[in-house]
């Protein structure tokens, strides 16, 4: 099973992590994006903090660090696609998570791609507020905020496409929290479904339903 962290790229020789993972950044090159293997060193840590979260909490879980930023730590729409993407075609990720996002009317690459990668792979994404993409793209589990619960279906959205998880990253008792909110709870979603899909077997489309239904089973 592997997990795809489309962010600010990983440090995998991080304390918190000290693990083995692979990836690519994202790029703009002449008026495009490309994808290139390798260059995902993490300049602002937030990629590897959620990493270090599914680490943490799916450990069996081989690491995918897709980084969609350059020289500061913001993304567009045509970056958040094409990472989406690379992890998908380029690395084969069962679950791709996408920490951040954007608010955006040109959304039409990013919805064609999560559509088009959704049926292989579960896209989940951070849901700070309405607007946002690409959790709000069809196909893709949005991934809201709420401390005190691990993860759970919001009883409000009647089409399965929002769940709600803790926001906070303890990677050791005692070590202070330094990133938190819904990209942490994307980190704790993207971990859960991981361990389900260890425990099921299940992939892509099935995968996502069925790991629906069982947090609806409680």
């Amino acid at each position: 099973m592997s997990v795809a962290i489309v962010d600010s790229g990983v440090n995998f020789d991080h304390p918190h992590l000290l693990c083995t993972g692979r990836g690519c950044s994202v790029e703009w090159s002449e008026g495009s994006v490309e994808a290139r293997e390798g260059g995902f060193h993490d300049l602002y840590g937030h990629g590897t903090c959620c990493a270090a979260l599914v680490h943490a909490l799916a450990p069996l879980a081989s690491l995918i660090a897709v980084r969609v930023t350059a020289d500061r730590a913001t993304t567009d729409a045509d970056r958040l696609a094409a990472g989406i993407e690379a992890a998908a075609l380029m690395f084969g990720a069962q679950v791709i998570a996408v920490p951040m996002g954007t608010e955006t009317r040109l959304r039409a690459a990013l919805d064609e791609v999560v559509a088009r990668v959704s049926a292989e792979a579960v896209v989940v994404a951070a849901w700070p507020h309405a607007g946002v993409l690409p959790a709000e793209c069809d196909g893709a589990l949005a991934a809201a905020l709420r401390d005190g619960v691990d993860v759970v279906l919001d009883p409000a959205d009647a089409g399965g496409s929002r769940v709600f998880a803790e926001g906070i990253a303890r990677p050791a008792p005692g070590v202070r929290r330094n990133f938190f909110g819904p990209s942490l709870s994307t980190a704790r979603v993207a971990a859960a479904i991981a361990r389900f899909a260890e425990r099921s077997g299940l992939r892509g489309k099935d995968l996502s339903r069925g790991f629906k239904s069982a947090l609806l089973s409680g």
